[in-house]
């Protein structure tokens, strides 16, 4: 007779990154730090993390902007199927999520349409590089470096932590199945009060493709 035992299956370690504004004030995310002509004004809230190439070594620029992941059409039309219509329509997501396919960085994506009503027909699609604050992560290894440049400051003997990205094989999943890689956009007022930028907006965790993504400790609860 075979004897044999199966262990359940070792869940995920879920973590979740602090919300804007108190302690993220000293990184930076705040609208309090990050002011727009001088003033604080409400906007999406999101963090950019540390970006390390295939090689370990750190993408020096952390502009969110910069950071950004192409977008095929495929991926884009799988992106607005996350979307639930609520105060808002999908299409209203979609076009604000898009900037209004100006081209221009604005929103969580930019892309290519016009008018405002052909967003479904856009192309020259990207998505920032960032994760969205208030939201869970997955870890998948924790390490300490030396030294990590982030915002113009230099951090010596830091802890990393490596968070798991959204791949090709993860679509179908949704927020309400993994939410620590289908993550609720979030945005705040001006006194860093959270608020639904659009209805309840969602997006995929896609970052830079080449690279792994690491989160300082200090900004998990």
């Amino acid at each position: 007779m075979n004897l044999s035992i199966t262990f359940p299956a070792q869940s995920a370690n879920i973590r979740t990154l602090k919300p804007w504004g108190d302690a993220m004030r000293a990184w930076g995310y705040s609208t309090s730090e990050k002011l727009i002509n001088g003033q604080r004004m409400g906007q999406f809230s999101h963090i950019v993390p540390v970006m390390l190439d295939a090689n370990g070594n750190q993408i020096a620029d952390g502009s969110a902007n910069t950071l950004f992941s192409n977008i095929s059409a495929a991926e884009y039309q799988k992106i607005a199927a996350l979307q639930i219509p609520d105060s808002k329509s999908v299409d209203a997501k979609m076009q604000w999520l898009t900037n209004g396919g100006n081209g221009q960085w604005g929103c969580p994506m930019r892309a290519t349409y016009n008018p405002s009503a052909n967003w479904r027909n856009a192309t020259d699609i990207d998505l920032i590089g960032g994760v969205w604050a208030g939201q869970q992560v997955e870890i998948l290894e924790s390490r300490i470096f030396a030294a990590v440049r982030y915002n113009n400051k230099t951090y010596t003997t830091v802890t990393l932590y490596r968070i798991r990205t959204f791949q090709p094989a993860d679509w179908g999943k949704t927020y309400a199945t993994h939410p620590w890689l289908v993550q609720k956009v979030t945005a705040v007022s001006a006194d860093d009060t959270p608020l639904e930028p659009q209805g309840v907006v969602y997006l995929p965790l896609i970052l830079t493709r080449a690279a792994s993504c690491w989160v300082f400790g200090e900004w998990l609860v």
